[in-house]
């Protein structure tokens, strides 16, 4: 249809372009070429304000959708983050725990053996050996059986405890890292927006909580070395198999009366340490040394400190 055409149907019929002209450009220029806007009164508006078209209930809810699709991109954004954090947290639980299992089977390894197969820990008491199986303390031969048997650094109940405690807050942490990452997986497109805030603040809440119990489990066990190697060089028994003394008390030398009674490992261990100590004291330094015919003069001068 030629152009003219189409102004004399807009002249003939300006009332069957007043609606389309709401959402067509090009029936709203026919009313605008023949002057018959007045036909077509919210086209005018939309013509001169730019309006969309919409009620002021549909401008509410475009608005309240856009509001959504912001609200649940920044949920997506955040819950991603939180399922990346939990999963570096995770590696290093897992790190954690094979470190832990690592040193509990090489404490284990140091536990005492009975001739009968059972497993002994040193308690924490002097003088005391506890059932690992059964936790009682042994008496009479059990007893004196594991007392010749302990060696210095035989497993104690209290390493045992203390490397299966360590175990348990891994297993605890793990868990509050999966309610953290298990609800930044699920499909929350329908959560409200107080919802996926509150979604959030609980996965961020769990995260941190097995992020403190992963820096106290290394705390812990930065400590215990600390402690195990202190023990190790104040150990009573240890100290009197060298035949030294220490500044601990209540302990007795019944260890290394055992050591003794098995083999003589501990004498010659104990004369050689004496002799050298002795043999030190004894010989005179380097540079008080004097040859005969000195006069008095040369040795006080030999032994007198060389200035610098």
């Amino acid at each position: 249809m030629a152009e003219g055409d189409d102004q004399n149907s807009a002249e003939a019929n300006p009332e069957g372009l007043a609606e389309s002209a709401l959402t067509n450009q090009g029936d709203l220029d026919k009313l605008i070429a023949t002057g018959r806007l007045d036909v077509a009164p919210m086209a005018a508006l939309r013509q001169m304000t730019g309006w969309d078209g919409l009620t002021e209930k549909e401008e509410e809810d475009a608005r309240l959708l856009n509001s959504q699709q912001q609200a649940l991109a920044e949920y997506e954004r955040t819950m991603d983050e939180v399922r990346q954090r939990a999963d570096r947290l995770m590696a290093q639980l897992d790190e954690q725990e094979r470190e832990g299992r690592k040193k509990l089977a090489e404490a284990d390894a140091r536990a005492i053996i009975l001739h009968d197969g059972s497993r002994v820990l040193v308690g924490d008491k002097d003088g005391e050996y506890i059932d690992e199986a059964s936790g009682r303390a042994l008496e009479g031969a059990d007893k004196t059986e594991a007392e010749k048997l302990r060696k210095p650094d035989s497993e104690t109940a209290a390493e045992h405890k203390e490397l299966e405690h360590r175990l348990e807050e891994i297993k605890e942490a793990k868990d509050h890292v999966r309610n953290a990452a298990t609800p930044a997986s699920q499909d929350d497109e329908n959560l409200t927006q107080d919802e996926q805030r509150q979604k959030v603040a609980q996965a961020k809440e769990e995260l941190a909580k097995a992020a403190a119990m992963s820096k106290d489990i290394d705390a812990k066990e930065a400590h215990l070395e600390d402690s195990s190697n202190a023990a190790a060089l104040g150990d009573t028994d240890t100290l009197a198999v060298l035949g030294l003394s220490s500044s601990q008390t209540g302990r007795t030398t019944s260890y290394a009366a055992s050591l003794e009674e098995q083999d003589g490992r501990a004498t010659v261990l104990q004369s050689q340490f004496t002799a050298s100590a002795q043999a030190h004291a004894a010989a005179p330094p380097a540079s008080m040394a004097t040859s005969p015919g000195m006069t008095d003069r040369e040795k006080i001068s030999t032994s007198a400190p060389t200035q610098k």
